[in-house]
């Protein structure tokens, strides 16, 4: 189904065995929990729980998620999308277990990557204080075990693991005291200690309370039920079980490019070749070869991720500039403070993120850039929907939040070449000095070449790009009995699909490409309401209409030019997190293709036409 639908293959080919242990030993639901970190590797977890038959929906409309979802399956304990989670919601049903006198054991199955984050390790760090015995399986598919320490590792697992261990481990320390050689224990206890800070790198763990178990191998069926069986019969301690798995497992092609197949689109079973499409440059694309070319004029361009090189299209700069290139795991907070300090500095550093990922860091927006009035550029890829991915990873909300923010500068170009017009004009000519600058920009490709971006680096100007303009306009010759003029006001990359629509407001019309979010463009929006005449105010944008753009200018139209605003329609997506599917599906279900737009404006057209002291705000189209 992954190479029908796309989704994420080689995670899950590495948990396969894990997966089949973990329910061989446990009884998830009814009296042991088991929690998903992330939950992008456990499809064999969905496949074994009652929703095979249904597999061949996944990602799809009206199908099953990529991720686990509470709303689909009682076997999904938590929902989840983002790293880090899955400690702390283990710890918090553990608690609840206990406050409700419940037998049971909860599992956590987190990635190495989730090491990386603060929430997980903040939640490691609070295990000892909840007296806590949560089994916390690490996925570890970033190294693989040679065969002398996988024999070791086989037999220390479950020696560890089996509670003859600690009653053998008693009767040495009562042999040792009956026979007066107590001083022999501690020379025991540093010699063990000593060999585990060389086998076992992760004593980090037990500083924390936990008891390491591993390395396991995550590919030994066998091995791993009884490392299990073994906790869930009598281990009354926190464990850390440390599973080497192999990302990609069973297909040589995937085993090879595991980063390649980790989020994937449809591909041929036989050799996972990539179904071919036409030949199209994405805005991560885009983006990742403006910033390498604009880096070359500028020693002080700095980039910096949070464990999304090749997902923010920075591939290009990292290869060509490592030392100016700082990934730094999953961190966004830290990331977004780091990139601070640089700009701080006076270098040029510019924060690739993804909009839902920029979420976990608006504190630090907010305490450590914006109130500090630091210039730092953040651009925010996957503004807007994300399709198959869900509402874990819409890019919806960050227009809202980042309105909010005093000093805040944001562009949403809605075309590449406006991208690559904009991040040329911000980085070589109008690098901000006081107060952070976004650039959004969507998970879409246009069909160009590496050629046309190319020459845009070097060819466009940049003296205008940052003003609000006309892109489509119709204008009512009849000036005795014309009709008020609707001033459409579009953001982002749907202002193409705007443009599309507009004939459907009537006889006269302008679409703007607000292009510019924040600070408003006011010496253009001036020049709009000139004259004396009534206007009708739309405004457009792929994201929630709760605190978005299209409320931010409504009221900053009316509280300067209310008397000549007959009427406004704001359209965006609903006080509500948009489901899993196909793009064009979730643009016709809530009214933000062509024909929902324009099926908008002719209501906004005939409601005005017939009752012009009315108005209606917050219109959205729900066409389901």
């Amino acid at each position: 189904m992954v190479s029908k639908n796309g989704g994420h293959l080689s995670s899950n080919l590495g948990t396969v065995e894990l997966t089949l242990a973990l329910y061989r030993q446990f009884d998830f639901p009814e009296e042991d929990i088991l929690v998903w970190d992330t939950g992008h590797q456990a499809y064999t977890h969905k496949l074994i729980t009652g929703r095979a038959e249904r597999f061949d929906t996944l990602r799809q409309m009206g199908g099953i998620s990529g991720f686990t979802s509470r709303f689909e399956s009682p076997y999904d304990s938590y929902g989840a999308g983002h790293v880090g989670t899955g400690v702390g919601a283990g710890l918090g049903f553990e608690q609840v277990l206990r406050k409700e006198k419940r037998e049971g054991n909860v599992v956590v199955v987190l990635g190495d990557g989730a090491l990386t984050n603060g929430c997980a390790l903040e939640a490691l760090n609070q295990a000892s204080n909840l007296n806590s015995y949560l089994r916390v399986v690490i996925n570890d598919n970033g190294m693989s075990i040679g065969e002398n320490v996988g024999s070791f590792a086989r037999s220390f697992s479950l020696l560890r693991t089996n509670p003859k261990y600690a009653t053998v481990k008693q009767k040495i320390k009562s042999f040792l005291t009956n026979t007066g050689l107590e001083p022999f224990e501690t020379i025991l206890e540093r010699i063990r200690d000593s060999m585990k800070s060389y086998l076992v790198p992760q004593n980090l763990f037990e500083a924390m309370g936990f008891k390491y178990i591993g390395p396991v191998d995550g590919h030994d069926i066998d091995l791993l039920s009884r490392v299990f069986y073994n906790l869930k019969t009598d281990f009354k301690k926190p464990a850390i079980i440390h599973v080497i798995t192999q990302k990609g497992k069973g297909k040589g092609w995937s085993e090879s490019q595991p980063t390649r197949y980790h989020g994937v689109g449809p591909f041929h079973l036989d050799d996972g070749t990539l179904v071919a499409s036409s030949k199209t440059i994405s805005f991560s694309q885009a983006f990742g070869m403006t910033l390498t070319a604009l880096a070359a004029r500028d020693p002080k361009v700095i980039a910096v991720t949070s464990a999304m090189a090749d997902g923010t299209g920075l591939s290009p700069f990292r290869e060509r500039y490592p030392d100016r290139f700082f990934d730094l795991g999953i961190t966004e907070s830290f990331s977004t403070l780091f990139t601070g300090v640089f700009a701080l500095k006076g270098w040029h550093p510019v924060f690739a993120v993804y909009s839902t990922f920029l979420q976990r860091a608006y504190d630090a927006l907010v305490h450590d850039i914006a109130l500090q009035r630091v210039g730092a550029v953040f651009c925010v890829d996957r503004a807007g929907l994300v399709g198959d991915d869900g509402p874990t990873h819409h890019g919806v909300f960050d227009l809202s939040f980042l309105l909010t923010l005093p000093g805040a500068t944001i562009y949403n170009p809605r075309s590449i070449r406006e991208l690559v017009s904009v991040l040329k004009c911000i980085v070589t000519d109008r690098w901000p000095s006081e107060g952070p600058v976004f650039i959004r920009y969507p998970k879409k490709a246009e069909e160009l070449t590496e050629e046309h971006v190319r020459d845009w680096i070097e060819e466009l100007e940049t003296d205008d790009v940052l003003r609000w303009g006309t892109v489509a306009q119709q204008l009512d010759s009849d000036q005795e009995g014309r009709t008020p003029e609707t001033l459409l006001f579009s953001t982002g990359a749907i202002t193409q699909t705007a443009i599309a629509a507009a004939p459907a407001l009537g006889t006269s019309y302008r679409v703007i490409d607000a292009i510019r979010a924040k600070p408003l463009d006011w010496e253009t929006i001036d020049l709009f309401f000139s004259s004396s005449s009534s206007k009708r105010v739309v405004t457009i944008e792929e994201g929630t209409t709760v605190g978005g753009f299209g409320q931010y200018l409504t009221l900053e139209l009316l509280r300067r030019y209310g008397d000549r605003i007959e009427g406004f329609l704001n359209i965006g997506l609903p006080d509500a997190f948009i489901e899993h599917g196909k793009n064009e599906h979730l643009y016709r279900r809530y009214g933000l293709d062509v024909d929902g737009l324009a099926a908008q404006f002719r209501v906004f057209s005939k409601k005005m036409d017939t009752d012009p002291s009315g108005s209606l705000a917050g219109l959205w189209g729900d066409r389901r």
